[in-house]
C-alpha cells in the first residue's frame, strides 16, 4: 500500500472517530439532562424595558422527577453571570443585592409540566459601563436547595 494511502485512510479513521465520540458525547449529555429532575432550555432576545434597551433571558424548566423537600431558600429564584470569552466575570446579579428570606417553591411542580424564569439585564457590568459589541456567555442559575439547575448560552451584543 501506498504511504499516502495509508495516511489517508489513518486521518478518515481519526475523523470517524472524532465524529462519533461527539454523537457519543451529545448522548451522554441527552441521557444525564433526562435524569436531572428539572431539564433547562435557555434563550434570550433583546428588549426595550423602560426606554433602556436591555436583554431578557428566559430559562424554561421541564420537571422529570419530583424531588422532596425542593425549594429556594430566598426570593431570587433566577441569577445571571455575564463572562466574555475567557471566562471573566463581568456582571454577576446576585452582588449588591439584598433578597428576601422566605421560601418559594421550584416551578413546575408536577412531571412533565414547565415553567419559564425570566431575568432582564440592561447591557452594563457591575460598573455601570455598557458592554463593547462582542460575544458573551451568560450562565443562567436556578439557586434552588438541595440541588441548584445550571445552563449557560451564547450571546453577542451587536
Amino acid at each position: 500500500m501506498h504511504k499516502n494511502t495509508k495516511i489517508i485512510i489513518f486521518l478518515l479513521s481519526a475523523i470517524l472517530i472524532s465524529c462519533s465520540n461527539c454523537d457519543l458525547k451529545k448522548e451522554q449529555a441527552k441521557n444525564k439532562q433526562a435524569n436531572e429532575a428539572l431539564t433547562l432550555s435557555a434563550s434570550y432576545e433583546k428588549v426595550n424595558e423602560n426606554d433602556i434597551e436591555s436583554y431578557r433571558f428566559d430559562v424554561k424548566a421541564k420537571r422529570n422527577k419530583v424531588v422532596e423537600g425542593e425549594y429556594f431558600p430566598s426570593s431570587q429564584t433566577i441569577a445571571l453571570t455575564i463572562t466574555d470569552e475567557y471566562g471573566k466575570m463581568l456582571y454577576n446579579s446576585s452582588m449588591g443585592t439584598m433578597f428576601m428570606d422566605i421560601i418559594e417553591t421550584v416551578y413546575p411542580e408536577n412531571i412533565s409540566e414547565e415553567h419559564t424564569y425570566s431575568i432582564i439585564w440592561n447591557g452594563k457590568d457591575m460598573k455601570g459601563n455598557h458592554l463593547p459589541n462582542g460575544k458573551y456567555k451568560a450562565m443562567l442559575l436556578l439557586p434552588a436547595i438541595p440541588n441548584p439547575y445550571a445552563t449557560d448560552i451564547e450571546m453577542e451584543i451587536e
